[in-house]
């Protein structure tokens, strides 16, 4: 492993992020900042995941339930070679 005391460009002084105030090396800062964006879009994004209403939640896991019901329904009336549907 490389000495810390080999990183002494500019590149690896110590800056504060704007957004959270925590300290970063100058040549990691982009990436943190661009996770502090991506964070914001998702928050802000309308009609995601996150912000559907309970009741839209309920109604999706009933049509997923009756799917897979008449899914299994289906594969007891086509038999196996061989063997009678039951």
């Amino acid at each position: 492993m490389l000495d810390r005391g080999l990183y002494v460009g500019p590149n690896f002084s110590v800056a504060p992020c704007p957004v959270c105030g925590g300290m970063f090396a100058k040549c990691g800062l982009p990436n943190h900042l661009r996770r502090h964006q991506k964070a914001a879009a998702e928050k802000s994004r309308p009609g995601g995941a996150s912000n559907r209403s309970p009741a839209w939640w309920d109604g999706w896991k009933e049509g997923y339930k009756r799917g897979a019901r008449d899914a299994r329904r289906d594969r007891k009336r086509v038999a196996p070679k061989g063997q009678t549907p039951s």
